[in-house]
């Protein structure tokens, strides 16, 4: 049996980034209102770890946050990102890396989130880095 790598799997959606897009629901709105509960994301400086086409990006960013940083293992999402997200928003900066190689300065940011992405992350590095909730 031929074993994929995490690496091969993380990059699996960009292959057509287009019906990924069409075909993922967005997130209920109640999930912003209990973000908002705990951190108000207006002027918020936030990372979001794969956000593959944006579906969290582009309500976090309706909230305008002061900074965005969408870090992506996917180099085709991150075109997909720039190509759609990032020429309206200016606070968007996209990286292409893993979580485990992006450049997070701790102290810096008020929320780290990752939608639908965290089971893509070895979870005990990712719980007990303290970037993440």
């Amino acid at each position: 049996m031929k074993t994929v790598s995490l690496q091969k799997k993380r990059t699996s959606f960009g292959e057509d980034a287009a019906t990924y897009q069409s075909a993922r629901p967005p997130y209920p709105a109640t999930v912003y209102d209990q973000l908002m509960a705990h951190v108000p994301l207006s002027g918020a400086h936030i990372f979001e770890i794969g956000p593959g086409t944006g579906q969290a990006t582009r309500p976090l960013l309706a909230h305008m946050p002061a900074e965005l940083k969408a870090i992506e293992p996917d180099t085709r999402l991150c075109a997909y990102l720039e190509g759609h997200l990032a020429p309206t928003a200016p606070e968007l900066s996209v990286v292409p890396t893993s979580w485990e190689d992006a450049p997070i300065e701790t102290d810096r940011y008020d929320l780290g989130i990752a939608a639908t992405a965290f089971h893509w992350l070895p979870q005990t590095d990712a719980l007990g880095s303290g970037l993440i909730l």
